[in-house]
C-alpha cells in the first residue's frame, strides 16, 4: 500500500458568522485562494523534495480543493520512508533500489566504486586491469547489498514534506487571511 502524508487546509466559513450567507462570489474566491494557497505550497514541497532516479518521488506531490478543504500529499511507496527516515531493521525494496542504481548518477557512481573494489581484490591496479575486471557486480547485487545496508542502518529522514510546507507558510497565512478579508467584505456587502 502506498504511503500518503496529507496537509490539510481547513477553510473558514466556521470563522464566519452565517456560513448561509456564502454566495457563488464568495465560494469562488475561497475556491481560488486555496488553489493559489495550494500551488505555493506545493511548489515550496517540490524545491525540497529530492529527485531520486525516476522523478517519481517529487513529481508524486498532488493537491487537490474539495469542500472547504485543500489537500496536498505523495502517495509513492516510499515517500514516507524518505521524509521520516527509516530505523534500522527493515531493509528496501530491491526493485526501487536496482532502478535507482541503474537510473541515477549516484547510484551508478556506487556501483563503479564496488565494482573497483571488486577488481582491486583481485589484484587489478591499473586502470585498465580495472575495466577488465569490473562490471562483476550487476545492479540487482548492489540494490541488495544496499537494502541490507539500510536494514542494518536505517535511512536518514530528509523531511521534505514539513520543510516545504514549513517555508510556504508565511506566504500561505498571508493570502488566507486576504482571502477571509475577501469574503467579510463580500458578505457584508
Amino acid at each position: 500500500m502506498a504511503a500518503t502524508f496529507k496537509l490539510k487546509i481547513e477553510g473558514f466559513p466556521e470563522n464566519i458568522s452565517d456560513v448561509r450567507k456564502f454566495n457563488d462570489t464568495t465560494r469562488k474566491i475561497f475556491r481560488d485562494s486555496m488553489q493559489r494557497t495550494l500551488i505555493t505550497v506545493q511548489q515550496s514541497v517540490d524545491k525540497k523534495t529530492p529527485v531520486g532516479a525516476s522523478g517519481d518521488l517529487r513529481g508524486g506531490t498532488k493537491s487537490f480543493v474539495t469542500g472547504y478543504s485543500a489537500l496536498l500529499y505523495n502517495k509513492q511507496k516510499y515517500a514516507r520512508a524518505i521524509e521520516y527516515g527509516r530505523d534500522p531493521g527493515i531493509g528496501a525494496p530491491y526493485d526501487a533500489l536496482e532502478d535507482w542504481v541503474k537510473s541515477s548518477d549516484k547510484g551508478r557512481k556506487i556501483w563503479a566504486h564496488f565494482n573497483d573494489q571488486l577488481a582491486a581484490k583481485h589484484g587489478a591496479t591499473t586502470v585498465k586491469q580495472k575495466k577488465q575486471k569490473s562490471n562483476k557486480y550487476t545492479a540487482l547485487q548492489i540494490a541488495k547489498i544496499m537494502a541490507k545496508r539500510i536494514k542494518d542502518r536505517g535511512i536518514k529522514a530528509q523531511h521534505f514534506f514539513r520543510d516545504g510546507v514549513s517555508e510556504a507558510w508565511p506566504k500561505v497565512e498571508t493570502d488566507i487571511k486576504d482571502m477571509h478579508t475577501q469574503i467579510s467584505k463580500e458578505i457584508m456587502a
